[in-house]
């Protein structure tokens, strides 16, 4: 058997962005309309950066891919979304991939808060040498309000 050289690959893209950092721009426009620049944008860099023999797109579509970060907006659909982009992408279908990062969960009976910095300085202000225990205390304590962890 003789091994087959490809002639050529089709071409891929992939980008993360985070809609919260482009606020002001979705305000603008519609979220719609911003994420079809984008995707528009990404396939303009692929006709950009490829060689001029693989710039014949009837063969080999760019396959595009681009993963947002949703983060407090509302998603599209994706499908719909996608129609737009047939017969310029491979893959019309799943050009966009929505992603919602989860908050991180804290171990049951924690209650989060914010320390305040003036609450620790003075903790490290007092008299006397402070240990590892006494500051971890003192610093719980402040923490929780009412709860003072007692270590053993």
């Amino acid at each position: 058997m003789d091994p087959i050289n490809l002639v050529r690959q089709r071409p891929f893209v992939m980008e993360d962005i985070r809609l919260c950092d482009f606020e002001d721009a979705i305000k603008e426009t519609s979220l719609d309309s911003f994420l079809k620049r984008k995707v528009e944008s990404m396939i303009c860099q692929i006709s950009a950066s490829c060689p001029e023999e693989v710039k014949d797109y009837s063969l080999h579509l760019p396959s595009v891919r681009l993963r947002v970060d949703a983060g407090g907006f509302q998603t599209i659909n994706v499908q719909q979304f996608g129609q737009d982009f047939v017969g310029k992408v491979a893959n019309p279908d799943s050009v966009l991939l929505f992603q919602k990062h989860q908050a991180k969960k804290l171990p049951s009976g924690i209650v989060p808060s914010r320390v305040n910095i003036d609450d620790l300085e003075e903790i490290l202000q007092k008299p006397g040498a402070i240990g590892v225990r006494d500051l971890v205390n003192e610093l719980i304590g402040v923490i929780s309000g009412i709860m003072v962890l007692l270590m053993l």
